[in-house]
């Protein structure tokens, strides 16, 4: 052998010389297109309205998409104080904001606060639509940082309740073990690598899952980057299947015919506004024929619930084909979203304070779901039911809307209320006989007592409070002092 060939060759061996091997391109990151995500959040507590609940923190996988944007879950950042971004492998912390969220949709999309941050993983594109059958993975990590794949199965696609607003859209249910190892507020579920939902409820005793479904996503992205509201359109309507043939016969629909009869109307809603009206049969939306039951058939995923048809709609009015005293009509409606602020009992309240007055240790709120779901799970069953009532069927008792349901939600044993300990949850009509719509109307209602006296009527027992206005203000500064209370009213 050469000497020269040989004393380079036992340097190399000796001083470790690099190998080409040893300069070879670094391997692409080993979990692309996912992060972790952990929020720490601060909940109002609505039976205490003064008060906030203790701080928590929830973990969670995040989608990393064009525009280093995240995508998770709306659970997860309601009532955020602080977000903050994990590398998957090297641990690397960084702050974040809220860049986006629809809780009806239940999504939102946050970013990093240096735009260097995401640079070096690899962003998710958005899977196409898939259907029952499909195997995909939820993506998760192991404590030490590892990716790890569960596999899933995706069962059924069907219209389903989200779980902050309730509104019907389109869901994904899925099958398979998953690990609970960094909650279940948000975990990507890949198909052919590509984002195919996101898991946001998981039952480990059945190993069901449901997941935001891909249309739901997509929507939600085109609005964010569309500039414009989020959102997805509803009609304000109720409807009943008419599978029985008495009914059909009543209603003159012809066997072999669908449709189903419209029951209620929102007053404000869209249907209302195109003239659409209860006893209506809806035999079409869009050109798509709706079957006994409010179904359509789907060319891609088959029977689905006409909800998904209106979820979905573009700007432009849709035709709806009803049947009204047995004579076809082809009406357009102008579906649109609704806006939560405005119901009378709004479906959620999360990123602000609730509203209250305290009047000498009567507490009194505005009434909404937020509310009621501080009975816990089962709420509209462990709730009182006269709230329940009035929240489930706001359209048809208070057709005109603008207005809130003002309610005593609960006494303060003080001087002011002896007597009155155990009375509560009771609807507030009026107030030194005015009308009370809201808290506004309640404060200029007390500013005016009569006879020395506030006179509260009550939709229950005992009907009637009276309050010395003078007895109230005496006892304010130890009521705030014996309960902790900030302030005696906050809107």
């Amino acid at each position: 052998m050469n000497r020269a060939l040989f004393a380079s060759l036992l340097a190399a061996l000796v001083l470790g010389v690099p190998s080409a091997s040893r300069s070879a391109p670094a391997k692409p990151d080993p979990t692309p297109g996912v992060v972790r995500v952990r929020v720490t959040s601060q909940a109002h507590d609505f039976l205490r309205p003064w008060l906030k609940r203790p701080p928590a923190t929830r973990e969670a996988v995040g989608a990393v998409l064009a525009g280093d944007r995240v995508l998770v879950t709306g659970e997860l950042v309601a009532n955020h104080t602080y977000i903050e971004l994990e590398h998957p492998t090297s641990g690397e912390k960084a702050p974040a904001r809220l860049a986006a969220c629809d809780y009806d949709a239940n999504l939102a999309l946050v970013e990093p606060s240096g735009p260097s941050f995401l640079s070096q993983l690899a962003k998710l594109e958005i899977s196409t639509d898939p259907v029952s059958g499909d195997r995909m993975e939820a993506t998760q990590f192991e404590a030490s940082g590892a990716p790890m794949q569960t596999p899933l199965t995706l069962t059924t696609v069907e219209i389903g309740s989200y779980p902050i607003s309730e509104i019907p859209l389109l869901i994904y249910r899925l099958s398979g073990s998953l690990q609970q190892r960094d909650g279940s507020f948000a975990l990507p579920i890949l198909r052919g690598g590509k984002l195919a939902g996101l898991v946001m409820r998981y039952d480990p005793r059945s190993q069901a899952s449901d997941a935001v479904s891909v249309p739901v996503i997509r929507r939600f992205l085109a609005q964010v980057a569309d500039g414009g509201k989020t959102g997805f359109p509803r009609a304000g309507v109720a409807f009943a299947p008419t599978r029985d043939p008495q009914l059909r016969r009543f209603l003159g629909l012809k066997n072999g015919t669908g449709g189903v009869l419209i029951t209620a109307v929102d007053p404000l809603g869209p249907a209302a506004e195109a003239g659409i009206q209860k006893g209506d049969v809806l035999l079409e939306v869009d050109g798509k024929r709706i079957d006994q039951d409010g179904n359509y058939e789907d060319p891609r995923h088959g029977r689905l619930g006409l909800a998904h048809i209106l979820s979905m709609a573009k700007a432009e009015p849709l035709p709806f084909q009803i049947l009204r005293e047995g004579k076809p009509q082809n009406i357009p409606v102008a579906v649109r979203p609704r806006v939560p602020s405005e119901s009378v009992s709004p479906p959620y309240q999360l990123d602000s304070a609730p509203r209250y007055l305290v009047l000498g240790g009567l507490v009194f709120q505005e009434l909404g779901r937020q509310v009621l779901r501080e009975w816990g799970p089962g709420w509209d069953k462990r709730a009182p039911q006269r709230l329940v009532y009035l929240d489930r069927f706001q359209s048809e008792l208070f057709p005109e809307g603008k207005r809130r349901i003002v309610f005593l939600s609960q006494i303060l044993p003080s001087p002011a209320t002896l007597g009155y300990e155990e009375v509560g949850q009771h609807v507030v009509e009026r107030v030194n006989g005015k009308e009370i719509r809201s808290l506004e109307d309640l404060e200029a209602a007390l500013a005016a007592p009569v006879d020395g006296f506030h006179q509260i009527d009550l939709d229950g027992d005992p009907h009637r409070i009276v309050i010395d206005p003078a007895e109230a203000a005496r006892i304010a500064p130890a009521l705030m002092r014996h309960y902790g209370l900030g302030a005696l009213k906050r809107f």
